[in-house]
């Protein structure tokens, strides 16, 4: 799920991961979800992956860039 809303929120910009976290959070609890339960931040686990897959890159600690010509998979 935060992989989906940060790809849909973030696209094309580049922001401090706390930003993504406090929008991502507050934009899943408006649309019905519940709030985070794990110890780790959902948002970490999301932006390691979408660089995994070439969507997402840590220019530098704290800030990440949301690629907006995503490859396809």
């Amino acid at each position: 799920m935060a992989q989906e809303l940060i790809l849909e929120l973030f696209k094309g910009q580049t922001l401090h991961k706390q930003e993504m976290i406090d929008i991502v959070e507050s934009t899943h609890i408006e649309r019905g979800g519940n709030p985070p339960r794990s110890k780790q931040n959902p948002i970490t686990r999301a932006l390691t992956l979408l660089k995994e897959m070439g969507h997402a890159e840590n220019v530098m600690q704290g800030v990440w860039s949301i690629i907006s010509n995503t490859p396809k998979e």
